[in-house]
């Protein structure tokens, strides 16, 4: 999948993909189709994350994951 992201303590390696795919702004159901996994899986890991790092919700981690430079920031272009 080329995302690569160190682990955030407690994170299992499938989670830390999941991360990665969240934080670049990916939704549940186009999660599901990078690493092929159920909706229901996917869900549960994004449900996951934000409990391991003791964060509220999505947003929040999105907001941990750029925070702690585990996903690349790119400009955004015109």
């Amino acid at each position: 999948m080329g995302i690569r992201m160190p682990r955030p303590d407690g994170l299992t390696s499938r989670e830390v993909e999941i991360f990665g795919l969240l934080a670049r702004g990916r939704s549940n159901s186009e999660i599901c189709a990078e690493p092929v996994l159920s909706e229901n899986t996917v869900k549960s890991h994004v449900r996951a994350i934000p409990q391991k790092l003791n964060l509220r919700d999505r947003v929040r981690a999105v907001i941990y994951a750029y925070g702690n430079g585990l996903v690349a920031r790119h400009p955004i272009s015109s």
